[in-house]
């Protein structure tokens, strides 16, 4: 099953790319308070700065996007061209290859598989029954993994989020029994205000799909139908994750596959809960279980769900290259990590007759970024203090699993990354007055966010939409993950007028992971160039600070790594 990342961390930016066209203001350029606040950084720091060109990255951009690529799918040809055209650009700067064998690339090897293409659904018992579901407009349908075959035939059992939670008293497991049975849960995790129930962070961490259905496996269940919310309904409509669906899913070669089953709709649910003769809403038990009162219960119902998908093998690979620091330096074995990811979603359904989903947007500009920054790192008059990894992730859209298996299989020790830089997606907006850095308040991170964005005479502003918690969905999670802090960043949305916000919210029906986010030869580039900037002076000020960053007294966060269950061995 492939809807545990439904949506990007960058969602939010990706409006900026519709709302930088619809704004009239003439942009400008952010300027420091003297020369002498970026040459505080390091000597050279103004020249390294000012070579971060809007025509540069444009250019890396106008390729990458290019219908040539046909989207940068995980193991395609146009990914491998991506890869390469990185690892040329990489090498004609001077940065060593960091990848395996000498060489600027890390294989992953993946199984893969296209979604079923008549899966069937059926929930027998009730009334009426069998009550007969419409694949593409009442579930979507998770791909096997594993055999290539779901075939599920088993008792329902309403198990709210599927959590058992000691920390916030939380257990959706009390008076059920889900052992041979699928569950029906609902998307994600109790959410609130307070800090002791479910805040923000924690909420996003324990509602991830992979971490529920490795509890729900732990304790029996062969089987899960996942409830699109009405909450998550107002995010992404349902008809949406339908087509995200449609593409392709993948693991990690190794890792264990995930429960079958399906996605449904909460208005299915209910058509659920009235074939059972319950009496609840779908609202009033995502209330109950919000309360922290949740209410679980069989269903009296079985479900037959039926799919087929042929799996295969491929390989992918990760592109990495490192800039040593200073040979003088204490700090030189330690490393600062830049990272973004060179995939996107492919070839797919068409959308006004365009089948390339070319990710300009997602994640172009931001491998753009990457690039232009590695080379004013080389421009400094010396090399920075610590090392500076520049890391290339394949796979994000399909989970996140290039940067799963980095972290799994650092090409430098783990124990020496003091600091993740995560770009995914860095969208224009004219003029550039703040920056958001995601993730810092939980760490010293937030210290050089100031520093950076002051010399640039930019203001920083707070996750204009926390509840997304953007930050535990992309790849920087996974150095999260490893106790390493991060930072992702993006441009903020200080001062927009309601036709800004307006045009914000309508790219996410017209552009955001559809064909149409295509590279754009009339924008103006020059704000992206000024947030390159930023990233730039943020992981300077980080590499030459003489301590490594630490996480905060009281993040959440101080509880990763997290341990991993102890192997067992035959006797």
């Amino acid at each position: 099953m492939f809807w545990s990342r439904p949506m990007n961390a960058h969602r939010s930016l990706g409006g900026l790319l519709l709302l930088a066209a619809a704004c009239a203001t003439t942009p400008t350029s952010p300027t420091p308070a003297d020369q002498g606040s970026l040459e505080s950084f390091a000597p050279g720091a103004t020249r390294a700065a000012a070579s971060i060109q809007p025509a540069a990255i444009a250019g890396h951009i106008k390729f990458l996007a290019d219908d040539l690529l046909e989207g940068r799918d995980t193991g395609s040809r146009g990914h491998l061209i991506a890869a390469r055209y990185v690892a040329a650009e990489l090498m004609a700067m001077g940065l060593k290859p960091a990848g395996e064998d000498g060489t600027y690339f890390q294989k992953i090897t993946l199984v893969g598989a296209k979604s079923p293409e008549h899966p069937t659904l059926e929930i027998i018992g009730g009334k009426p029954s069998p009550l007969k579901l419409v694949a593409g407009k009442d579930f979507a349908a998770g791909t096997d993994l594993d055999t290539g075959r779901a075939d599920l035939d088993a008792p329902l059992v309403f198990a709210g989020y599927g959590l058992s939670v000691p920390e916030y008293k939380y257990d959706d497991f009390v008076g059920i029994d889900v052992r041979g049975k699928i569950a029906v849960i609902l998307s994600g995790a109790p959410r609130s205000d307070r800090a002791d129930f479910f805040p923000t962070l924690p909420s996003s961490v324990y509602g991830q799909f992979e971490r529920v259905a490795e509890g729900l496996k732990a304790r029996g269940a062969i089987g899960v139908l996942v409830v699109w919310t009405p909450l998550r309904e107002s995010l992404t409509p349902f008809s949406h994750m339908v087509q995200h669906l449609s593409f392709e899913a993948m693991r990690l070669k190794g890792n264990p596959p995930k429960l079958d089953g399906a996605l449904i709709s909460s208005e299915v649910f209910q058509r659920i809960l009235q074939a059972a003769g319950r009496t609840e809403t779908v609202a009033e038990l995502v209330a109950a279980c919000d309360g922290g009162k949740p209410r679980s219960f069989d269903l009296g119902l079985r479900a037959r769900v039926r799919a087929d998908n042929p799996i295969r093998e491929l390989t992918s690979v990760n592109v990495v290259g490192l800039l040593p620091g200073d040979p003088a330096s204490p700090t030189r074995d330690e490393v600062v990590v830049y990272g973004a990811h060179l995939d996107h979603m492919g070839i797919g359904q068409p959308v006004n007759g365009d089948r390339i989903y070319n990710g300009a947007s997602d994640d172009a500009a931001g491998v753009a970024s990457l690039l232009e920054t590695a080379r004013a790192f080389t421009l400094l008059e010396k090399p920075p203090a610590r090392s500076i990894l520049f890391l290339f992730v394949t796979a994000e859209e399909r989970g996140l699993l290039g940067s799963e298996w980095y972290a799994d299989h650092p090409t430098v020790p783990m124990s020496k990354i003091v600091a993740d830089i995560d770009v995914d997606g860095a969208y224009p907006i004219n003029p550039l007055k703040d920056v958001v850095a995601l993730g810092v308040d939980q760490s010293s991170l937030a210290t050089d966010v100031e520093r950076a964005a002051k010399a640039l005479g930019l203001m920083v502003s707070p996750d204009p939409e926390p509840d997304e918690a953007y930050f535990v969905r992309s790849d920087n999670f996974n150095f999260v993950k490893q106790g390493v802090p991060a930072a992702q960043t993006m441009n903020g949305v200080a001062g927009l007028t309601p036709e800004q916000k307006k045009a914000w919210t309508a790219f996410w029906a017209a552009r955001y992971h559809q064909p149409q986010d295509e590279f754009e030869p009339d924008r103006d580039w020059k704000p992206f160039a000024d947030l390159t900037r930023f990233n730039f002076l943020l992981g300077l000020s980080v590499a030459q600070a003489p301590k490594r960053p630490t996480w905060n007294a009281d993040s959440w966060f101080r509880r990763f790594p997290e341990p991993k269950p102890a192997a067992t061995s035959a006797r």
